[in-house]
C-alpha cells in the first residue's frame, strides 16, 4: 500500500533544493508567490491565505496575480476562493480549528496559526496525510520568523502526536537541543542564552536606524510644511 506523502517546501535557499521534486508519489505545497519561482520545479497546491489585494499586486513578484489566473495543474488553497483563479479551492477553517477545539487558554478557544507553514500543516492532518516531509522552513533570519517559532513547533507536535511520520529537513537547532537538567549542559544552555541575546542585541540596533531615520523623515517634513507655511504668510 503506497503511503500518502506531501512535502511542505519553504523558500529558503539551504534546503528547498532538497525536496523531492521527482518523486510523483509526493504531492508538494509551496506557499503563496513561490510557486511561480524559478526554483519551485513543479507543485500539488498552493497555501495562498492572504488578501486579495496582497496577492494580485504582490510587491515580491508582479507576475505571481497572472500566475494564479494561468494555472491549471495546483491547487490553490484560499480563505476566499477567488473567481479568477481557476483552481482556487476553500481552506476548512472549520475542521482545521476543530483539530485543538479542546485546547482553551483562559475560558478560551486556542488560535495557534502565526504562519502559513502552520496552516499547511495543520491541513495536511486534515486531509490525512501519512508522511511529511518540510523543506526551506529556517524560522531563524529575522524578528517575524522567530515570532512563528512556537506556533510552528506547536503543529510539529501535534502531527508527531498524531502518529504522522514527520521529518524537519531544514529550521537548525529548533529541535534538537540539550537536555534541560541534565548534568553536563551548563555551557549550551549559556551559549544558546547569550546567542538568542545577540540577536535581539542586534533587531534592536536594526530598530533604532529604521526610528532615527522616520524621526529624520518627519523634521524634514515638518521643515518643509513650516517654509510653505512662511512662504503663503509673506504673500499675503
Amino acid at each position: 500500500m503506497t503511503t500518502k506523502k506531501l512535502a511542505i517546501v519553504g523558500a529558503q535557499e539551504l534546503t528547498r533544493n532538497n525536496a523531492p521534486w521527482n518523486d510523483p508519489d509526493c504531492d508538494i505545497w509551496v506557499i503563496s508567490n513561490w510557486a511561480n519561482a524559478n526554483w519551485c520545479k513543479r507543485c500539488n497546491g498552493v497555501i495562498e491565505i492572504h488578501e486579495p489585494h496582497v496577492y494580485r499586486n504582490h510587491e515580491k513578484d508582479p507576475q505571481y496575480w497572472q500566475w494564479l489566473q494561468d494555472n491549471q495543474t495546483a491547487r490553490v488553497i484560499m480563505f476566499y476562493p477567488d473567481d479568477r483563479v481557476p483552481m482556487a479551492e476553500h481552506y476548512p477553517l472549520g475542521k482545521v480549528s476543530g483539530l485543538i477545539e479542546n485546547l482553551k487558554v483562559r475560558g478560551r478557544e486556542a488560535q495557534n496559526f502565526a504562519s502559513s507553514v502552520d496552516y499547511a500543516l495543520a491541513l495536511a492532518i486534515v486531509e490525512q496525510y501519512e508522511q511529511i516531509d518540510v523543506y526551506g522552513v529556517e524560522m531563524a533570519h529575522s524578528s517575524e520568523y522567530r515570532s512563528q517559532q512556537a506556533s510552528f513547533a506547536f503543529w510539529v507536535g501535534f502531527c508527531a502526536g498524531k502518529g504522522i511520520n514527520l521529518n524537519i529537513n531544514c529550521t537548525q537547532g529548533l529541535f534538537i537541543k540539550p537536555l534541560y537538567g541534565t548534568f553536563g549542559n551548563a555551557d549550551g544552555d549559556l551559549d544558546s542564552y547569550i546567542e538568542g541575546i545577540t540577536q535581539q542585541l542586534n533587531e534592536t540596533k536594526k530598530n533604532v536606524d529604521m526610528l532615527e531615520g522616520a524621526i529624520g523623515i518627519v523634521r524634514q517634513m515638518k521643515s518643509d510644511r513650516m517654509e510653505i507655511m512662511q512662504g503663503e504668510t509673506h504673500e499675503n
